[in-house]
């Protein structure tokens, strides 16, 4: 389904990297980096990253993805957990704080705690790391699909 360099390119998104970032990791122009993400998108018929890393996951084709070595000392609350678990499921702030009823400025300091105790740089790079770090219960993803 993926070129090689598509693969190269999946990877470095789930890192929470930008399409500079990834054009100098790879030796590529950051317009040649958004030409694979596009395509990628195409054909994985996902519209942004966060989606795009949570259907890898869920594929298998970020599993095996090498774990980033981070510590995470202080857990995630029940309530970052939960916007976490949404986010994964590719929920916008808007509709998890509508599903979990809250504002969505409630939502965005769980969700900024989570990413400050996570180290995670955006929202696809905080989904691979709570794969990673078993941050939520790999059962969890199966019902992303139902969501």
């Amino acid at each position: 389904m993926f070129s090689a360099r598509e693969l190269q390119v999946l990877s470095e998104v789930a890192r929470g990297k930008s399409n500079q970032e990834i054009g100098k990791i790879l030796g590529l122009s950051p317009l040649t980096i958004k030409s694979h993400v596009r395509r990628i998108f195409k054909k994985t018929d996902t519209s942004d990253r966060q989606n795009l890393v949570s259907w890898g996951y869920r594929q298998g084709y970020l599993q095996r993805l090498r774990k980033e070595e981070r510590e995470i000392t202080e857990p995630l609350t029940d309530r970052e957990r939960e916007c976490v678990v949404l986010v994964i499921f590719g929920l916008s702030n808007k509709q998890i704080a509508k599903r979990i009823f809250l504002s969505e400025d409630t939502v965005k300091t769980h969700l900024r705690k989570a990413f400050k105790k996570t180290g995670a740089m955006s929202r696809a790079h905080i989904i691979t790391l709570a794969w990673q770090h078993e941050l939520i219960s790999h059962e969890t993803w199966e019902l992303g699909a139902q969501v």
